[in-house]
């Protein structure tokens, strides 16, 4: 005879295997055993049926308790986290086992777990979009319209009519104090179809707030990740997929039309797995954009902002008071796309100050955040208003610029000697805007002006830049000097060998022309770069020196290096095809090519410390020929239409249309 723990356990373990046929089988004949938990998390065989993909097993377990009157209230049974099979299955995003549960008990899709959470809410939360739907249809029908908002107490369970999302589907419920609210956890999964979902069906809940008196634009605020501007691209490939792909952000009936797009376009399977991430985090970042601007007109805060203004009594400039701003939490994480939209309907926020009494442009500037530095000044604003801004503590914006806190000490991408380079551009660019006088003020920790200040908040960044360009330039010296001693003796070994009267034997060959060609250009290189190396060896590394001269040498250099190994492999090519040019075999050839190009290929794919500078470096190399050439080459050509507006030539009549 069994015992009930060897039952449980076998039990479970069937539930495990999918074995539905035993469950079947052993709950008909002891359907007591249907509330009896299965696991330490004191989760019921219903709990377990809602992790299958098929809705058959939780569909027998229904019926078997349904036929039992002392089980009907089994599937209302809570685990250890209060959460029950609805709360699981609509997490899980099984909604055919939603379906059945709402169906077999209308009113345990309104159960709250010990969190508060409805199954509505953990929906949300998990981003399953499908069951938030079909959840939200049951709750909004006619029937709770009119019966209104209530919690009532019903077999121990708390069963909840409502209006509106916004009335029950809040985190921590304890009398007046409410948390985070159903779009508070969709924005914070990152599920953005899903939040765009729940402010269609309610738009009230863009006003909650949760327990820091946070909204959900303030929460998408700090999600810098979940727009374009806060997404790391990775190489150039990755640019030119992230711009090349098609995307769909349509969240109506057609909301699945995105992914029935991708998957027919990207068959390769793992393959193109890069190429999905990529496509993934483009619809990611088109409906986290396009939720932004819902939000941003629903904003309860924005519009009390505007009637301040609007108030002829307020002689006051507006300041933040006891809630934050969603425009300096966007500013401060570099959020462009939310900063347009805000001073596109409200410009006058471009004045408005924090509570540490600081300016967009002093948020800006402290955070190293250059294209809200660039909109705010675009815009068409007094800007001396905002450049003699002085903070609570102080600081004027050069102040910003030449602080440095502990949290901008990360690792640069292109190393500490072009961290330091920006440092010093972005103080030099914001000390012109500053008046003269400004520059002077003594900072109250130190007692320093702004120079003073820089100097001393940068000096750990000026020793890592010393060391660091030292050492990579020894260690491109040595390589350039590796290549050009190579080089250099090719150029006497010629291949193929002389004749009698010591001419190359392929002199006439054009694989002979090309091997001298990236010979000599590889020696050329090679040679200018070990002077270039040389020469940052042997430059005085203070300040100045580091935000022109010595990133340039280096980034010189370095590009001169690459060229060098990239002839050198060109040349190595040449030589092999000059000895097998006569072969049958063509697929010599292509190994040849494989073989030659495959060490320059790696190289140049690899994330070397100054492929970002070489990025910025041909950027303003292509600024520059923008600016020489003539202005009408960049300009376009007005349509047919708009020559009206402009005076005509020949001052002829012009034909009726």
């Amino acid at each position: 005879m069994t015992t009930d723990s060897e039952s449980t356990f076998r039990t479970y373990q069937a539930a495990l295997e999918e074995d539905w046929n035993y469950l079947k089988t052993y709950f008909k004949e002891r359907s007591y055993a249907l509330p009896v938990p299965l696991t330490a998390a004191k989760d019921t065989v219903f709990h377990l049926a809602v992790f299958s993909c098929s809705k058959e097993p939780l569909d027998i377990l229904l019926n078997i308790a349904e036929n039992d009157r002392m089980t009907m209230s089994a599937v209302w049974n809570k685990n250890e986290y209060g959460d029950t099979p609805l709360h699981v299955a609509a997490a899980n995003g099984n909604l055919e086992a939603v379906k059945l549960l709402v169906e077999y008990d209308k009113d345990l899709s309104h159960d709250i777990n010990d969190e508060g959470e409805t199954p509505l809410f953990k929906a949300a939360a998990y981003g399953r979009t499908k069951v938030v739907k079909y959840l939200a249809s049951e709750s909004l029908d006619q029937q709770s319209i009119e019966t209104g908002t209530h919690i009532i107490e019903s077999g121990g369970r708390k069963i909840v009519n409502y209006t509106k999302l916004k009335d029950i589907h809040r985190q921590k419920i304890t009398g007046e104090v409410k948390g985070a609210s159903i779009l508070h956890a969709a924005i914070l999964g990152e599920n953005f179809e899903t939040a765009l979902l729940l402010l269609r069906l309610d738009k009230c809940l863009a006003t909650l707030e949760d327990e820091k008196c946070w909204t959900s634009l303030n929460l998408l605020a700090t999600l810098s990740s979940a727009f374009k501007s806060g997404y790391q691209m990775g190489t150039w490939i990755s640019r030119v997929f992230y711009f090349c792909l098609p995307i769909d952000d349509s969240i109506d009936d057609e909301m699945e039309s995105c992914c029935n797009l991708f998957n027919e376009w990207w068959k390769l399977g793992k393959i193109c797995s890069p190429a999905r991430e990529i496509c993934e985090a483009k619809r990611k970042h088109k409906l986290a954009s396009r939720l932004a601007r819902s939000l941003i007109r629903e904003d309860s805060w924005l519009e009390k902002v505007k009637q301040k203004m609007s108030s002829p009594d307020v002689d006051e400039p507006i300041e933040e008071n006891s809630q934050p701003s969603s425009l300096f939490f966007a500013t401060e994480r570099g959020i462009i796309k939310i900063v347009e939209e805000m001073l596109t309907l409200c410009p006058q926020l471009v004045e408005f100050k924090n509570h540490q009494k600081q300016n967009i442009l002093h948020v800006a500037i402290q955070h190293r955040q250059k294209e809200i530095y660039d909109l705010v000044k675009t815009m068409k604003i007094p800007m001396t208003r905002l450049v003699r801004g002085i903070d609570k503590n102080g600081y004027t914006i050069l102040h910003h610029a030449a602080n440095m806190k502990d949290d901008d000490k990360e690792t640069h991408p292109a190393g500490p000697v072009y961290q330091l380079q920006e440092e010093l551009k972005w103080y030099k660019r914001v000390e012109k805007m500053t008046p003269s006088h400004y520059r002077m003020f003594p900072e109250s920790e130190f007692n320093k002006n702004c120079k003073e200040l820089f100097i001393i908040k940068h000096s750990g960044l000026l020793k890592d830049a010393q060391k660091w360009i030292k050492e990579t330039s020894q260690s491109c010296s040595a390589v350039s000097v590796l290549v050009a001693t190579v080089v250099f003796a090719a150029a006497y070994t010629v291949p193929g060998g002389s004749n009698e009267k010591g001419y190359p034997v392929f002199l006439n060959n054009r694989f002979f022309l090309i091997f001298t060609v990236m010979d000599v250009v590889a020696l050329a290189c090679s040679l200018t770069s070990v002077v270039m190396f040389l020469s940052v060896l042997t430059s005085p590394f203070h300040y100045e020196d580091f935000r022109v001269t010595l990133p340039r040498k280096l980034t010189i250099g370095f590009s001169l290096l690459f060229i060098a190994l990239t002839t050198t492999m060109l040349a190595f090519a040449a030589t092999l095809l000059l000895i097998v040019h006569f072969q049958k075999p063509r697929w010599t050839t292509t190994l040849i090519y494989t073989a030659a190009f495959f060490p320059v290929s790696i190289f140049a794919l690899t994330q070397f410390p100054m492929y970002v500078a070489l990025n910025i470096t041909w950027l303003k190399f292509y600024k520059c020929i923008k600016k020489v050439l003539p202005r009408e080459w960049f300009k376009k050509k007005l349509p047919r239409n708009d020559v009206l507006s402009k005076k005509n030539d020949d001052h002829r009549p012009r034909p009726p249309v």
